[in-house]
C-alpha cells in the first residue's frame, strides 16, 4: 500500500504545544487531516478529526474524542472514542498523543 500524503491542521490553541512537543493540549484543541491518494492532492479520501476533552473524558487515551469524515465532509464516519484511532495515538503518548511528523520548520499558522 502506497503512503498516503496528508495536510494538517491544528487550531490557535494547540499550537505552542505541538511546536514544543508538549504533552498537555489545552481543552478545545483541535487537530485536523485531510487525506489524500496521491502527491497532487487532487482529491481527498477522508478527513479525520482529534478534539481535546476535558479531563476525564477518555483518560487512558488522552483525553481525545476522535472523528472520521466522509471526503466531502458531509458524513461522519465515525465520532467519539473511537478505538481504532486511539490504538494508533497510543503510540505517541509522550507528546500528547499527537505525532510531530507532519510539523516541518516552514509550517505556517492561519490566523
Amino acid at each position: 500500500m502506497a503512503r498516503p500524503f496528508c495536510d494538517v491542521y491544528i487550531s490557535k490553541s494547540g499550537e505552542a504545544a505541538i511546536r514544543a512537543g508538549k504533552a498537555e493540549y489545552p481543552i478545545g484543541t483541535i487537530v485536523l487531516k485531510s487525506k489524500y491518494p496521491d502527491e497532487k492532492r487532487s482529491k481527498v479520501e477522508l478527513h479525520t478529526v482529534m478534539r481535546k476533552m476535558p479531563k476525564g473524558y477518555w483518560p487512558n487515551h488522552g483525553d481525545w474524542e476522535f472523528s472520521v469524515l466522509d471526503s466531502d465532509k458531509k458524513h461522519v464516519l465515525a465520532r467519539g472514542r473511537v478505538e481504532s484511532c486511539a490504538n494508533c495515538h497510543d503510540a505517541y503518548a509522550p507528546t500528547g498523543y499527537l505525532t510531530r511528523t507532519y510539523l516541518s520548520n516552514k509550517a505556517s499558522v492561519e490566523r
